[in-house]
């Protein structure tokens, strides 16, 4: 965890860098650097899960990251519970347990839902998600961070302003639980629109 939180300052601090940015090969060199860095972070997350391997049942969270309004809103999903919390934004958001956070909700799988949490589950084990997806022509906006957690491996992902077809299913899943006022709000159309016209896709 130390060190995707230790990336994510650095990914904060380029992004805050970029708008510094005068030529246009600085800004290729810029990009490919992070791309690198991209891949080297799942490497290390990959060496870690090796040696540090989670042992509970399977579960997923996603933080969704408010960073104008310096909050966080968290959905945890393991075996038969789906519990939101919220608390404000810092960069202890790749972990889903924080002292601050406060449970806003917090209910049972019924047996529909158990079933459907297996078979995404599943579904996302035989998948794979690179580290880092984002539109780096929008600066904060929507931020959605991804883990995924079985007893033999794990999977985790930053999503910033883009649209990616693999993580519906687990909004879809969380939204279709929790009341409105707890939805994730993954807007196809806006943010397809927005990466149709931005050449610096990093993913």
């Amino acid at each position: 965890m130390i060190l995707l939180c230790a990336s994510h300052l650095t990914f904060g601090q380029i992004q805050s860098d970029s708008l510094n940015i005068e030529q246009p090969n600085d800004f290729d060199k810029w990009f490919e650097d992070l791309k690198r860095e991209r891949d080297s972070l799942q490497q290390i997350v990959n060496d870690s899960v090796e040696k540090n391997p989670y042992l509970g049942g399977h579960r997923f969270w996603i933080s969704s990251l408010d960073k104008a309004g310096n909050q966080r809103i968290t959905y945890e999903v393991r075996d038969i519970r789906l519990i939101v919390k919220e608390g404000p934004y810092d960069f202890i958001y790749f972990a889903p347990n924080y002292y601050a956070d406060k449970i806003r909700f917090d209910t049972s799988l019924n047996t529909e839902y158990q079933e459907k949490l297996k078979s995404l589950m599943t579904d996302y084990k035989r998948d794979s998600l690179k580290s880092i997806y984002s539109n780096t022509c929008i600066i904060d906006g929507l931020i959605l961070h991804f883990k995924f957690e079985w007893g033999d491996a794990e999977m985790s992902s930053t999503i910033s302003n883009y649209y990616l077809e693999k993580v519906v299913p687990a909004i879809d899943f969380i939204n279709g639980i929790v009341p409105k006022e707890f939805h994730i709000y993954y807007d196809q159309k806006w943010l397809l629109e927005h990466q149709n016209n931005c050449d610096l896709l990093l993913d």
